[in-house]
């Protein structure tokens, strides 16, 4: 925790009533049962492109900005409070966070998370740089005006039968084994930035 970016993370995971109690801090991978909303290095990679506008940064020079930025009087707690609006505005108002947002952690009830997880691409990496991307671009406004932009950003068909996902091949139709179709999410950085620049325009930030 002595590093600022893990110092960030505790604060942001801590500071969230969405993902407190709601993160893997250990494993590589979510299992298909975990009530886990996502992995520790997803809201890492989250933070990541929110602040630097791009996840191709390699980890140590993240580590490098985030310490030079926050030697700035207050930046830390700036950055907090810019992270939490977004996560607080998301998780009142989009699908499927808002619900999760509802469930108790480590209840019975969270065991719904896992089929949330394979229903919203929000609920993937890939759907976090999404998120982090606009975010970023949000972040060169006032704060109510971020605001504005995430509550365009929540309203946003984040299902991923959702058919603009396939227009950028950021989702895949493929047939699954039970006959039903099965949506895979891109990794593709190149169907990513293009996805983005749909949602940019959408919530009015470029």
């Amino acid at each position: 925790m002595r590093q600022p970016i893990n110092q960030l993370l505790g604060l942001v995971i801590e500071g969230s009533p969405f993902l407190q109690g709601r993160i893997d801090t250990t494993s590589k991978t979510l299992s298909k049962r975990s009530q886990a909303v996502f992995l520790m290095s997803s809201v890492r990679g989250l933070l990541k492109v929110m602040l630097l506008g791009s996840n191709r940064a390699a980890d140590y020079q993240f580590e490098k900005e985030i310490t030079e930025r926050f030697r700035q009087p207050g930046a830390q707690q700036n950055a907090v409070e810019a992270v939490k609006r977004l996560l607080d505005t998301l998780a009142k108002n989009m699908d499927p966070w808002k619900q999760i947002a509802e469930l108790k952690p480590g209840h019975s009830e969270s065991n719904a998370v896992p089929e949330l997880r394979e229903t919203y691409v929000n609920m993937t990496m890939s759907g976090l740089t999404l998120i982090g991307t606009v975010a970023f671009h949000a972040s060169k406004k006032t704060a109510p005006e971020q605001v504005e932009v995430y509550e365009k950003l929540a309203a946003v068909d984040w299902r991923r039968d959702n058919p603009t996902w396939q227009t950028t091949g950021f989702i895949k139709v493929l047939d699954g084994p039970d006959g039903k179709p099965r949506y895979d999410v891109t990794r593709s950085r190149t169907e990513i930035d293009a996805t983005a620049e749909i949602l940019l325009r959408q919530c009015g930030v470029k």
